[in-house]
């Protein structure tokens, strides 16, 4: 399984939680967010938010409201004899919707091509997973890279 399909099926797992926990709620629309943030080679995910609202009101909710969510993984290991990395079969753990969340922001941040966002000026965004009554959950990144600006001139006077 390629980092690819293991973050859609952990993604359904997630959006299967937060639709539970609208349907609970009677809310309307569930949105959970990854915030990241990195320069000079340290960053990660910072806080993991939750906005829901019930027709046009928003309704406030915690992560403690969540159930625990069934994450897949695979497992490798070094094997010395081959000299290569090995791969076992996917397995599956249970973990916090925080812990869900802040893994797959960091899969969608690699998976969009923005490894290594934290090395040297770095970047931030976020990664919002949404589910919305009667219509197909949306999962969308926004991604901010840093950079420093020069602009050089030279006269003779």
């Amino acid at each position: 399984m390629d980092s690819k399909e293991l973050f859609e099926v952990n993604k359904k797992a997630v959006f299967a939680v937060m639709e539970e926990v609208m349907k609970r709620l009677g809310a309307s629309r569930l949105a959970v967010t990854g915030v990241y943030s990195g320069s000079g080679d340290e960053g990660g995910v910072e806080d993991v938010t939750v906005e829901a609202w019930k027709d046009d009101q928003r309704i406030e909710l915690g992560l403690e409201h969540f159930p625990s969510v069934e994450e897949t993984f695979v497992q490798s290991d070094f094997d010395p004899g081959r000299k290569a990395w090995v791969e076992h079969a996917p397995e599956t753990r249970t973990v916090s919707i925080q812990v869900a969340v802040e893994r797959l922001t960091e899969d969608a941040i690699d998976i969009a091509g923005h490894r290594g966002y934290e090395i040297n000026d770095g970047g931030h965004g976020e990664f919002t997973l949404s589910v919305s009554a009667g219509e197909e959950p949306t999962a969308y990144l926004k991604h901010h890279d840093y950079y420093v600006d020069e602009t050089a001139s030279e006269h003779t006077l």
